[in-house]
């Protein structure tokens, strides 16, 4: 045994020598030297040249910049191995594309969507766009077998169209040696606690197991593996390019050996620290085998700064330049370089056929044909992986899926598409949780914590049960059953429901008196949901409603008894967000009949007041949002409501005050039996959260103005100046604002929780 490790040894020592005494041989002769030669004597070949490109999230973008100035100068690469964003940018390259090819394709990402946490808001259906305005949150857990959390924080669903975009001409292929240039990429087998240079097999998922990052992005099962990042064993594979005959190995290190080790200073630092030192120690054994490390100047960029691709991959040129006197002498003539392009492109193979049939795995029978049904526009064309990727993308917004893939397949002459269905395995059930939180008055904060269970398939193929509560300031419990009539989108909706708040009654901007409402309402509903825009519902609700004065005056007007209304509604929602959207139009239309209403009493004695017991009421909800530039958000918002001349009490009536809605005034402060309210402002993106937790930290200044009256001939109308700070935030938006009115009123709201629609 020793003896053959001996062997082995002096076979790789006698490898390298040589690799070097060419490259001192190329380097020492003369610019005339290859015309002297004797016109019989052969050329000494090139050494095969292998490329390591490591890990290092976005700062393995440098690689194209090594890649880029590696093509300019005419040095062929014969192999090329990578280990997670090295993997991508290898894979990619020996695919056949070029460096200027994988720039264009990294400038057409868009990041904020590739690195969000959620599925992007546009693609959901119209029920998860529902579920998301009412609690924008990302903390959701599985409840299937118990409480679970997520495997982690992003599915990969955009990585992996992404991946199959440059994989698909390859669906054939028996080994990554038949691609244009032969590849490997790295993984770490969590089975067997092994690192896995992946050979042959789907080159996307061999590529996404590669970049699987624990915590970050799902394990990869392919074949027999469970794959994760190749870094923690293996983060620059230049002995596995050695291993593929390369004579001469250059590694490109963007990780932990690339950057200058910093004091820890928190718990996270150190288990960063100590995940790093392990990589350091595994890198610097395999990169022992390179003739040549290429290490960028990375200072001052981190491994998230996605958005700034140009600038790393600048850096990746700037470091092949500075050891270009090691570099230059591997270049070959142009002739030679042609001949080896040439034979690179000979290699690459063309996209399928447009495919004329549909193969789906990973979900039951009756999913499998709906999946067909929602892809059938795709059968009997070419394959546009920009559209395919966009309804793949759709169905993940069902919130069913972590990600649909694809890739051709092959059955006799024909070619067809295998769709590739991965379940969310830790659920249905889902439970969503997010905090609410805001300012009542200057000193005093409401705060609850609201849950929402969401279960599918209860009652029928595409049914769903939403079970909700809240505890705090606030009690609430409700839920709908939503059944679809025969599988179509016609649907029936019984709910119930019962809460518990606490109402201030404001009065001149003074607080008179705190009520407690409570209410219990058992209704059904019965519609046609569109899909993922819109939605128009009939109902019919039952309800018992009680006010009773908790604090002030005992004998201010109390209300208790049972409401019976009819409604109907029509909302239409293509807004790209919950929180701050780019762009986008949200409206709502809601007209309500009442056919008994509550009773006022003071004391234990009727009112003696005049309010009626029938009545109709129609409200009108439209906001838009644009975006001039990529930093700037337009908006505007209309309100409108009326009593079609009645005059109902509270809460039947319309009411104003509140952050977006004359932010000067409490939460409801103005009451009428119609109102106006129109709104305009502008939001500019002055910074962002870090990824994973967050999106965008917004500045912006917005007008108010509008009234609640009973008579349009005698509105006041109200003019609010308001501005603030926005943050998009895993549990929702954070919002801390000030309002003034031209009559001299003034608010300041901070909360957490629903904004703007």
């Amino acid at each position: 045994m020793e003896a053959a490790r001996s062997m082995t040894s002096m076979a790789r020592l006698t490898r390298r020598l040589i690799a070097s005494g060419l490259l001192a041989l190329v380097a020492s002769l003369p610019a005339s030297a290859s015309s002297a030669r004797a016109p019989d004597r052969q050329p000494v070949p090139r050494p095969r040249i292998g490329l390591a490109l490591g890990g290092g999230s976005a700062l393995g973008l440098a690689h194209i910049g090594v890649l880029d100035w590696l093509e300019i100068h005419r040095v062929p690469i014969d192999a090329v191995a990578g280990t997670s964003m090295g993997s991508f940018v290898g894979g990619a390259f020996a695919s056949g594309l070029t460096a200027g090819d994988i720039m264009r394709l990294v400038d057409g990402v868009d990041w904020d969507l590739y690195l969000r946490t959620d599925v992007p808001f546009a693609s959901k259906n119209f029920r998860r766009k529902q579920d998301s305005r009412s609690m924008p949150t990302a903390l959701e857990f599985g409840l299937k077998g118990g409480f679970t959390l997520p495997r982690s924080i992003n599915t990969g669903h955009h990585l992996a169209l992404l991946l199959e975009r440059i994989a698909l001409p390859y669906f054939e292929l028996a080994s990554f040696d038949d691609l244009p240039t032969p590849f490997r990429a790295m993984a770490t087998d969590l089975m067997t606690a092994r690192q896995i240079a992946l050979a042959a097999g789907s080159l996307a998922d061999a590529i996404r197991g590669s970049m699987a990052l624990p915590a970050v992005l799902d394990p990869v099962t392919l074949g027999p593996y469970l794959l994760i990042d190749g870094g923690a064993l293996n983060n620059v594979p230049a002995d596995v390019v050695r291993g593929m005959g390369a004579g001469v190995v250059i590694a490109v290190d963007v990780g932990a050996l690339a950057r200058p080790v910093s004091p820890s200073k928190t718990l996270i630092d150190v288990l960063s620290k100590t995940i790093e030192t392990v990589m350091r120690e595994n890198s610097e054994r395999a990169m022992a085998t390179a003739d040549l490390v290429i290490r960028p100047d990375l200072s001052g960029l981190d491994s998230m700064d996605f958005r700034r691709a140009a600038e790393i991959v600048q850096r990746g040129r700037d470091a092949a330049e500075a050891v270009s006197a090691r570099l230059l002498p591997l270049a070959v003539s142009e002739a030679e370089y042609a001949d080896w392009r040439a034979s690179r492109e000979r290699r690459r193979r063309p996209m399928p056929g447009p495919p004329v049939f549909i193969t789906v795995t990973g979900v039951p029978a009756a999913e499998q044909a709906a999946v067909v049904r929602h892809l059938g526009s795709h059968l009997g064309r070419p394959i546009d992986p920009v559209r395919l990727g966009a309804d793949l993308t759709v169905l993940t917004g069902s919130d069913r899926y972590n990600r649909v893939s694809y890739e051709a397949v092959r059955d006799g002459e024909r070619v067809g598409l295998l769709i590739r269905v991965d379940p969310r395995k830790y659920g249905p059930p889902f439970l969503a949780i997010a905090p609410a939180i805001g300012t009542t008055s200057s000193s005093v904060f409401a705060t609850s914590v609201e849950g929402r269970i969401t279960a599918y398939d209860v009652a029928g193929q595409g049914s769903e049960v939403r079970l909700g509560a809240a505890a705090g300031s606030e009690l609430s419990a409700e839920g709908e059953l939503y059944v679809p009539i025969f599988g179509s989108r016609w649907f029936v909706a019984p709910h119930a429901s019962a809460e518990r708040t606490f109402e201030n009654s404001v009065s001149a901007g003074r607080l008179v008196a705190e009520y407690r409402a409570s209410r219990g309402d058992v209704g059904m509903g019965v519609g046609f949901n569109s899909g993922r825009r819109s939605e128009i519902r009939a109902g019919f609700d039952v309800s018992r409603y009680q006010a009773v004065v908790r604090v002030g005056d005992p004998d201010l007007p109390g209300i208790h008894g049972t409401e019976r209304v009819a409604s109907l509604q029509w909302v239409f929602d293509n807004q790209d967000s919950a929180m701050v959207p780019t762009r986008g139009v949200y409206a709502s239309v809601r007209i309500r009949q009442f056919l008994r209403v509550a009773d006022v009493f003071t004391g234990d004695l009727p009112a003696d007041i005049d309010y009626p017991r029938r009545f109709r009421t129609a409200e009108a909800q439209i906001s838009g949002f644009g975006r001039p530039g990529s930093r700037n958000r337009l908006f505007g918002v209309f309100g409108g409501g009326t009593s079609f001349g009645a005059a109902p009490v509270a809460p039947n009536d319309f009411a104003l005050g509140g952050p977006f809605r004359l932010g000067a005034y409490h939460r409801n402060e103005l009451r009428g039996s119609q109102y106006l309210l129109l709104t305009g402002g502008f939001l500019r993106e002055v910074g962002r959260l870090p990824d994973m937790l967050g999106e965008g930290a917004y500045l912006g200044a917005w007008v108010e103005n509008g009234a609640t009256f009973d008579s349009l001939a005698g509105a006041r109308w109200r003019t609010n100046i308001s501005g603030g700070l926005v943050l998009e935030t895993l549990v929702g938006p954070v919002i801390a604002t000030g309002s003034v009115g031209l009559d001299g009123r003034a608010r300041i709201y901070v909360g957490v929780g629903r904004l703007l629609r």
